[in-house]
């Protein structure tokens, strides 16, 4: 089988048809440069998912409607077994697409057909509806699709073994009360800079007198107290004491000390907790890859010190990427600039955004300019993230 694809400005358009026929040969219709600079990537990508297909360039003056028609009968000639995709392509190819359609229609069998990557399915587009028959997936990882982009996943968050358990207890505690939970992560954060070297970074003793400069000793060791005891309580830190001198302790395990490094790490764990355990109709998982803290690397070169931007949780459902921003604290309006820029960067139009607040805390015009700029801008609000349920997540990140 042969696959014609009119080469489109969105790499994921350009791909699908390989991922879900891995046809014997593709074709691609387009200008030399744009095409060249994009087609290592999809060799990389497709070798990686061990899929044999032979790729070759066919360049034309997309302007021209005739000499696009002509290279499209001359390819109608010659292969035999050959399928046009209508999923991407400029209007001019697509508009010779249907010249040439109608020139054979009486003398070969032409196949045309289009992928809906929202339903996963594809519909024939010729005289006899019939889509090709899938054999692979349209599928990809969150890896996979940034380097579709041209970019390269830097690192993502925390890869040591994680427990739902764990997660569960810690989004109970910041739950109750989330500006609570902020101020004292950020406090134990500066209390902890203070302490003693150990081997074990597990174990943690801070002697009162180093905290010598910190501004507000006083009131931070009672925040930070009120927050480790009821990590006592959770089971999630052992031996926890109080003196006058110091105070010590021991967390459970790297998982939980990575949960309390920063304030908004336990709000990124639950969402992609939820997200990582939702499974579709057919009790498969609904998203197909899942990941926190995914530093993104905008040029693919990790030598050099190029922009690099990290996206709270970053989810594939198919091919079809969800990028979210979690918030745990006060929201500026940039941060939905932000993301939006990330997103059409390494998305394009099959990108889906959101937003996850453990709080809104805004008031009045602010929080509906905000609102609608983010309607604006195709991003989902989910703004009471500690008041919903799992279902409820689950129900809002389907919607999506």
């Amino acid at each position: 089988m042969t696959i014609v694809e009119f080469f489109d400005q969105s790499p994921t358009a350009n791909l699908i048809s390989c991922l879900v026929f891995r046809p014997d040969k593709v074709i691609f219709i387009g200008e030399a440069q744009k095409m060249k600079q994009q087609i290592l990537c999809y060799k990389k990508i497709l070798a990686q998912k061990k899929i044999t297909t032979e790729i070759v360039l066919k360049t034309v003056s997309l302007n021209k409607i005739d000499t696009i028609a002509e290279l499209l009968s001359e390819i109608v000639e010659q292969e035999k077994d050959c399928i046009f995709d209508l999923t991407g392509g400029d209007a001019v190819s697509l508009a010779a697409m249907g010249m040439i359609y109608e020139r054979y229609r009486n003398q070969k069998q032409i196949r045309m057909h289009h992928f809906d990557a929202l339903t996963g399915c594809t519909k024939g587009c010729d005289f006899s509806g019939e889509a090709p028959k899938m054999t692979g997936q349209a599928e990809i990882s969150v890896a996979e699709n940034i380097m579709l982009y041209g970019g390269t996943v830097r690192f993502t968050g925390y890869r040591g073994e994680k427990s739902e358990k764990t997660t569960a207890k810690l989004w109970r505690i910041c739950c109750s009360d989330p500006a609570g939970w902020n101020r004292a992560v950020s406090d134990l954060r500066e209390l902890e800079s203070r302490r003693e070297a150990k081997e074990d970074r597990l174990a943690v003793t801070i002697s009162t007198g180093a905290l010598a400069g910190i501004s507000n000793a006083e009131q931070k060791l009672k925040s930070a107290d009120q927050l480790l005891s009821q990590l006592q309580k959770s089971g999630l830190i052992h031996n926890y004491s109080c003196r006058k001198d110091s105070i010590s302790y021991c967390y459970q395990n790297d998982y939980v000390r990575h949960c309390l490094e920063k304030a908004g790490n336990i709000l990124e764990a639950k969402v992609l907790s939820v997200a990582g355990g939702m499974l579709d109709d057919d009790g498969r998982p609904y998203y197909s890859d899942a990941k926190s803290g995914a530093a993104i690397d905008w040029d693919g070169d990790l030598e050099d010190a190029g922009t690099c931007n990290e996206i709270d949780v970053l989810l594939m459902r198919g091919v079809i990427p969800v990028f979210i921003s979690c918030k745990n604290g006060e929201i500026d309006d940039d941060e939905l600039y932000k993301l939006n820029t990330v997103a059409l960067r390494f998305g394009g139009i099959y990108a889906k955004k959101a937003l996850i607040a453990s709080e809104m805390r805004r008031k009045g015009a602010g929080t509906e300019y905000f609102m609608q700029r983010a309607e604006d801008m195709g991003i989902l609000v989910i703004d009471n993230m500690a008041h919903l349920t799992d279902k409820m997540l689950e129900e809002k990140l389907r919607n999506l």
